[in-house]
């Protein structure tokens, strides 16, 4: 097992060699020359630009959402036991806020 350890690294750099290769044939084996493989196409930045705008929402929703599920979020009001609640020493915070038990919870208290 220990010698398989490696084997995830040495498949990754297999992969990317083998898209690379394949991605430019012609320029690997000095057939075409890396400037006359260039694309004449106008408007790449627009897609360039949009992509990264994208990439950008959605890391921003990403740490958004894990802000707002974090441990601890949710204090517990007193004299109100939530579903799902770890009760012993030092186990008093909500095991999971969007466990079935808590969805359950919430729809017979809040109805449909």
């Amino acid at each position: 097992m220990v010698a398989a350890g490696p084997a995830p690294f040495v498949a990754l750099l297999a992969g990317w060699i083998v898209t690379e290769v394949g991605r430019q044939p012609w320029i690997v084996y000095r057939v075409m020359r890396v400037p006359e493989a260039l694309t004449s196409q106008t408007g790449l930045a627009t897609y360039l630009y949009a992509t990264a705008v994208i990439y950008l929402v959605l890391a921003v929703a990403l740490v958004a959402i894990l802000r707002r599920n974090r441990p601890g979020r949710h204090p517990a009001r007193p004299g109100v036991q939530h579903p799902g609640t770890r009760r012993g020493p030092g186990m008093n915070r909500r095991s999971n806020p969007v466990s079935a038990n808590w969805v359950i919870a919430q729809f017979a208290t809040h109805g449909s």
